[in-house]
C-alpha cells in the first residue's frame, strides 16, 4: 500500500494525484489506499496497477477520477456507509489473475451480512473491462442516480451485478 493505516482512524485525501503505482498481486494489501474510513475529493488516480482504494468503514468520494487503472477502484467487504458523487471510472480493467474482486470499479458488500447504506450519484462508468462486471454491490440498501454505464463489457456484465440488496435506480443511462 502507498498509505496503509490499520485502524479506526480516517484518511481524508483532496487535491491529490496517484499516477503509476505498482503494488504486487501477492501483497497483504494490494491497494493504494487501505484505511477503515476513506474520503477523497478532487483527487485522480491515473494509471496504477492496484486498486486504488480498500476502506473497511465509511467511504465519501466526490469529484474525483479513476482512470487507466488495473484493479477495483474502490472497494469494501465491510461496509457501513458508502457516498460516491460526481467520479468518473474510464478504463478501468481487471482479470481473474490479478484481483480476488473482479468488479473494474466498484465491489461494496455490507459487514457480515447486515445491510448498509450506499448512495451513487452522478458518476460515469466507460470504457472497463473485468473477469466479472463493472459494479458489485452486496447487501446494500441504496440508491443510484443520474449516472452513465457505455460501453463496459464483464463476464458476469458490464453494468450492475446486485446480490440480496434493495437498490432503487433511477434516471440512469446503460
Amino acid at each position: 500500500s502507498i498509505i496503509a493505516i490499520y485502524s479506526t482512524s480516517e484518511v481524508i485525501l483532496e487535491g491529490c494525484n496517484f499516477t503509476n503505482h505498482i503494488v504486487a498481486d501477492d501483497s497483504d494489501y494490494p491497494y493504494l489506499i487501505y484505511s477503515n474510513s476513506v474520503t477523497v475529493k478532487n483527487s485522480r488516480f491515473f494509471d496504477n496497477s492496484a486498486a486504488a482504494i480498500s476502506y473497511q468503514s465509511n467511504l465519501i468520494a466526490i469529484n474525483s477520477q479513476f482512470l487507466n487503472n488495473h484493479g477495483t477502484s474502490l472497494n469494501s467487504e465491510s461496509a457501513e456507509y458508502t457516498y460516491i458523487k460526481n467520479c468518473t471510472f474510464i478504463r478501468g480493467t481487471t482479470s481473474f489473475m490479478n484481483t480476488l474482486i473482479h468488479s473494474s470499479a466498484i465491489s461494496i458488500s455490507s459487514a457480515f451480512g447486515t445491510y448498509s447504506d450506499i448512495s451513487l450519484e452522478d458518476c460515469k462508468f466507460i470504457n472497463s473491462s473485468a473477469y466479472g462486471q463493472t459494479v458489485s454491490l452486496k447487501f446494500l440498501n441504496g440508491v443510484i442516480s443520474n449516472c452513465e454505464f457505455i460501453n463496459n463489457l464483464g463476464s458476469q456484465c458490464g453494468g450492475i451485478y446486485c446480490e440480496a440488496s434493495n437498490l432503487k435506480i433511477k434516471n440512469s443511462r446503460f
